[in-house]
């Protein structure tokens, strides 16, 4: 008896290859790690108006905030109108590929305006910089984006 490969078993073998298929992307797709940029990321949203006037007062001002890397340092320099006077604040560093790498430290420039971190405690690649701090009781918020080498 001949053994002919004809519709019937080509439709079966389609089908059977496309399930497997399925079920490969099916499981690849449940063991993706997904994270958030923040764990309380409804809350903030929840803040988001008052988020939003604080960006207002920032791009309000003559000058903005400036983020260089510089040799080994992460270089932060607030604005002129600022320097000598008494301000509070934090910086959030975000890592988007891992959430773990995330930190926050305070804001505290020298007496020229400008507070240098070590490039020691970021590992290469992209971080997303979030800088918030007050001023004679005026809100001030500022991001940007920077490359690690």
């Amino acid at each position: 008896m001949k053994n002919k490969f004809g519709w019937g078993k080509g439709i079966t073998l389609f089908i059977i290859l496309f399930l497997i298929f399925n079920f490969i992307i099916i499981y690849f797709a449940f063991n993706q790690n997904v994270e958030l940029v923040t764990q309380d990321y409804y809350e903030k949203d929840l803040l988001h108006e008052a988020e939003l006037q604080k960006q207002r007062n920032s791009q309000a001002l003559t000058e903005q905030i400036k983020i260089d890397v510089v040799n080994s340092f992460v270089k932060i320099q607030i604005p002129q109108e600022f320097v000598g006077k008494n301000i509070e604040g934090e910086i959030y560093f975000y890592r988007p590929s891992d959430s773990k790498k995330d930190f926050r430290l305070s804001l505290i420039p020298n007496e020229y305006g400008i507070q240098e971190i070590s490039a020691d405690k970021f590992i290469r690649g992209l971080w997303k910089i979030n800088i918030q701090w007050k001023s004679e009781a005026k809100l001030f918020s500022d991001s940007k984006t920077i490359f690690i080498n």
